[in-house]
């Protein structure tokens, strides 16, 4: 019985299964670049949709603030007329509510309004409050809001995706 050397007889086996191999590595290495670009991009879409969702409860935040600051600037101004109205009566019963409302109520009142209802940048000519710039004050006051760009997110991530879908057609070829 004669032995046989194995590389001698199988040549072409053994080259056949080498190229086997060589190609199914090259085929995980694309595969597993597909899906570290795929997961890239659903990590940043995440990221896009917690800055979407940040940049809209501050939004949210600061028009409650607002039309909080804005009814008790109402209510102080409301008030402050009629207590003005009752001192100028020229009746002493009124005259002593009004101071009794000028001491206890009307500090109160410009407190809670304040800054839209106690600042005269606030306050406009035909003395009504000046809303937009007071939104605008309270946007500029969370500077987290200007680095929030949801859409630049998105962008990266159709990249993303643009790449992972020319690489699946690659493999595929």
């Amino acid at each position: 019985m004669t032995e046989k050397n194995w590389f001698k007889s199988n040549k072409m086996e053994v080259i056949v299964a080498i190229l086997i191999a060589i190609v199914s590595m090259a085929t995980a290495l694309v595969v597993w670049r597909i899906n570290v670009v795929g997961s890239s991009s659903d990590d940043i879409v995440h990221m896009g949709l917690i800055n979407a969702i940040k940049e809209q409860t501050y939004d949210n935040e600061n028009w409650r603030l607002l039309y909080e600051e804005a009814s008790y600037a109402r209510d102080y101004s409301i008030y402050l007329a009629g207590v003005q109205v009752m001192e100028e009566s020229g009746d002493a019963a009124l005259s002593a509510q009004a101071a009794n409302l000028r001491q206890y109520l009307l500090p109160s009142l410009q407190i809670i309004s304040s800054p839209l209802g106690t600042e005269a940048k606030y306050l406009k000519s035909d003395g009504s409050y000046d809303l937009e710039k007071r939104l605008s004050d309270l946007e500029a006051d969370i500077p987290e809001l200007s680095t929030l760009d949801p859409q630049q997110k998105f962008d990266l991530a159709k990249s993303y995706y643009s790449q992972k879908r020319w690489e699946s057609i690659g493999l595929s070829c």
